[in-house]
C-alpha cells in the first residue's frame, strides 16, 4: 500500500512540473490576437487610432521658366526670369488611424539673370528670395496614400525692375506678382489645394508622381514648371538656398 501510495505522488510530481513548463498560448485566444499592419502605413497597433506612427519624408524638384510676349502692334516691356528652380520638403507623419498630416518648405535653389523686353532702356535684377511654407494632410487605405498640400506661405523671387525716363528712373518691386504667380502655377500643376493620390506599394528612387502645369498673369506673362515628387530618406541634408 505504502508503495502505491509513493508511486501516485511521484507520478503527480511529475505532471505537475511538466504542466509548469507550458504555459497557456496567447494565441490561442482570438481576444489576444493582434493584426500585422504595414510598417509605414500605421503605428505598431492597427486597431489604435490614437498616437504617432512612421515619418516619411519627400522632396520635389520644380523646374521653371517664363516667357514675356507683346501684342503684334503693340510695343511693351516687362522684367522676367527665364529659368528658376523651386524645391519642396514635406515631411509627414502616418497616424495608427492611417490619417496623415505634416508640413514642408520651400525654398529657390537657383535662378538665372532677370532679363527685359526693352533692354536699351531698362533693366532688372533679382535682389532677394522669399521662403514658403505649406501643409500636408491626407489618408492612406490600402496600398495607396491621399494628400493634399496646403500652401501656409507663398515663396517669391524680388525682382526689382528700373526703367529709364527723362525726368529720372521708376523702380519697381514684382515680389507680389511673382508670388501670385507661383502660387497659381502651384495649383495648376496639381502640387498644392488638390489632391493627389501615390501608390506607396513601391516607394524608390524614381518618382512617385510627376506635376506640370502653366499659368498666364496679366494676358502675357507666362511661368510654366515641372518636377517629381519623391520620397527620400528622413535625414537627406537640405539643398543650398539660392544666393542672389
Amino acid at each position: 500500500m505504502e508503495k502505491t501510495l509513493g508511486k501516485l505522488m511521484l507520478l503527480f510530481t511529475i505532471i505537475t512540473l511538466i504542466t509548469a513548463c507550458y504555459p497557456l498560448n496567447p494565441s490561442q485566444n482570438s481576444a489576444n490576437k493582434r493584426t500585422t499592419p504595414i510598417a509605414y502605413m500605421v503605428g505598431q497597433d492597427g486597431n489604435n487610432a490614437s498616437g504617432s506612427g512612421d515619418e516619411k519624408t519627400f522632396h520635389i524638384n520644380f523646374n521653371m521658366d517664363e516667357i514675356v510676349v507683346c501684342s503684334t502692334d503693340v510695343k511693351c516691356d516687362a522684367p522676367y526670369v527665364p529659368k528658376s528652380s523651386a524645391y519642396l520638403r514635406g515631411m509627414l507623419t502616418t497616424a495608427k488611424n492611417g490619417s496623415v498630416d505634416g508640413e514642408g518648405q520651400i525654398i529657390f535653389t537657383d535662378a538665372e539673370g532677370c532679363r527685359t523686353l526693352d533692354a536699351a532702356n531698362s533693366s532688372c535684377e533679382v535682389k532677394d528670395v522669399t521662403d514658403g511654407t505649406f501643409k500636408i494632410s491626407g489618408q492612406v487605405e490600402g496600398s495607396t496614400m491621399a494628400l493634399t498640400l496646403t500652401m501656409v506661405e507663398t515663396p517669391a523671387l524680388q525682382v526689382i525692375w528700373t526703367t529709364k525716363f527723362p525726368t529720372g528712373d521708376i523702380v519697381q518691386d514684382f515680389s507680389t506678382t511673382y508670388q501670385e504667380e507661383i502660387k497659381q502655377l502651384f495649383i495648376n500643376a496639381g502640387i498644392i489645394e488638390k489632391e493627389f493620390i501615390i501608390d506607396v506599394s513601391n516607394l524608390g528612387s524614381t518618382s512617385s508622381i510627376n506635376f506640370e502645369g502653366s499659368y498666364t498673369f496679366g494676358g502675357r506673362r507666362t511661368l510654366h514648371g515641372f518636377g517629381g515628387l519623391i520620397f527620400i530618406p528622413n535625414d537627406t541634408a537640405m539643398p543650398a538656398v539660392f544666393q542672389p
